[in-house]
């Protein structure tokens, strides 16, 4: 038996939304050592542990707001891959490569998102 997805007026899930955004910001701006960085690398170390910290917590959460343990972990793990793959190119350094692939990124996890609430059959 499937369990009701979690409902929550929009508001809700917006502010729950921000508070996750804020906690891997923080997250990832207390992982950075700060003693003799240069701004250009603040920024790409900031890129990355973004990646690798908010792009799994936003697949884990879709999978708790649908109340599916197998969900947050196939959305965890595939948020940690696409984490991994872009913190490999943010070693590049390629600024506008590191910005275009954040929102594409960001829209995969939203196909996610639709693709499991269709049941997983069809995008």
């Amino acid at each position: 038996m499937e369990l009701e997805n979690r409902k929550f007026p929009t508001g809700v899930v917006f502010l729950q939304g921000i508070a996750l955004g804020l906690l891997a910001f923080g997250l990832s701006e207390a992982s950075i050592p700060h003693l003799a960085v240069d701004p250009g690398t603040h920024d790409v170390l900031l890129a990355q542990r973004l990646g690798l910290i908010y792009t799994p917590a936003v697949g884990l959460w879709l999978g708790w707001l649908q109340r599916s343990r197998r969900r947050a972990a196939i959305g965890g793990a595939i948020g940690l891959g696409i984490g991994v793959a872009y913190a490999v190119l943010c070693t590049s350094r390629n600024f506008l490569a590191i910005m275009v692939t954040w929102a594409c990124r960001v829209g995969r996890l939203k196909q996610e998102s639709r693709f499991w609430r269709l049941g997983g059959s069809a995008w």
